[in-house]
């Protein structure tokens, strides 16, 4: 409930800073006069960001289409989805093929039963979401982990720092997952809020090594 109390949160904020530029569109001798299409907008963000640019593009019309970048699905779009165009980057889950007994095994979790029920709510949110989307594109990227959306992989990181143990989990280079990352954004907001793109030929990076179609 927390979780999705704080997404729900950061799509008020979305919605607060649409609702700003609206107002500021009427003004023809500010700094955004002539640079603000308020009928080409989107939303993407980052884990609950993630979550957040969906349940936004859910609830506000103003939205054309959203991307959520490895962002598990705690809000109601989790369970409704939402009748726009979704991109969906997820990072290698290896954790969710196992069951609650093997991962708490493993050291990856503590409780078999909190694992089962987060592994169901992350693989149901996803598969909602890219099933009801319209259209739905869900890629995933190998040897990739949460952190590989961030700057963190580019940085020094101290041994005993508290991301040091999923940075050495992730095996794609950054570079690499930043170019992937760029890519598919780029691609799918040009298609989908600028027209540039024929959606029948898909969005350029699906052909990739590391990428695997489809929510897990």
């Amino acid at each position: 409930r927390r979780r999705a109390d704080v997404c729900n949160y950061k799509a008020a904020d979305l919605r607060f800073v649409a609702d700003h530029l609206s107002r500021l569109v009427p003004n023809r001798a500010g700094l955004t006069a002539g640079h603000l299409d308020l009928t080409s907008v989107g939303a993407f963000g980052h884990s609950f960001g993630g979550n957040a640019a969906l349940e936004w593009c859910r609830a506000d019309e103003r939205c054309r289409a959203s991307a959520n970048l490895d962002g598990g699905i705690w809000t109601e779009v989790g369970t409704v989805g939402l009748p726009r165009p979704v991109l969906q980057l997820l990072a290698d889950h290896p954790e969710f093929e196992l069951s609650g007994a093997d991962a708490v095994a493993a050291g990856i979790a503590t409780d078999p039963a909190w694992h089962d029920a987060e592994r169901m709510l992350a693989r149901d949110g996803w598969r909602t979401v890219d099933r009801l989307a319209s259209p739905g594109h869900t890629a995933r990227i190998a040897g990739s982990t949460h952190m590989s959306f961030m700057d963190v992989p580019f940085l020094p990181v101290r041994p005993d720092s508290l991301v040091a143990g999923m940075l050495a989990a992730t095996t794609i280079r950054p570079e690499r997952m930043w170019r992937l990352t760029s890519d598919f954004l780029l691609a799918f907001f040009a298609e989908h809020l600028d027209g540039f793109s024929d959606p029948a030929d898909g969005l350029p990076g699906t052909d990739q090594p590391e990428v695997s179609l489809g929510p897990p």
